[in-house]
């Protein structure tokens, strides 16, 4: 799909930013049309908006979310989850905990801008 990414750079880092409207990653076989499109891309990270989630996605008891992030990360693939989590984080501490271990490293991001993406967690 030539128009699945837009591509943007910031403070250095290349971003491939899913721009497919149809997009809901958590869907099945949505996880594979992510790796897909973005291997090889060149990108220093994936970058999957809030309004590209299933609805489900942030829910932990359903395993969606670990099962797509381990497929990326078994991919190599580094992965920005852009939006505001703060209704989840709020609602679940589970969740919180999850995306507060996330952030701590940096293959996969949950983040409100990408500029809040520092240069040393680039792969």
């Amino acid at each position: 799909m030539d128009d699945f990414f837009k591509f943007e750079v910031r403070n250095g880092l290349n971003f491939a930013i899913v721009a497919d409207g149809t997009f809901r990653l958590g869907q099945p076989g949505t996880v594979e049309d992510l790796i897909g499109n973005g291997y090889g891309t060149g990108a220093d990270y994936l970058v999957v908006p809030r309004a590209c989630l299933d609805a489900e996605f942030c829910r932990l008891r359903n395993g969606m979310l670990g099962e797509v992030t381990q497929k990326l990360i078994n991919y190599g693939l580094s992965v920005v989850f852009l939006g505001d989590f703060s209704a989840e984080i709020a609602g679940s501490n589970a969740f919180r905990d999850y995306v507060r271990e996330a952030n701590k490293g940096r293959r996969l991001l949950f983040l409100a801008s990408l500029d809040d993406v520092p240069p040393a967690r680039v792969r």
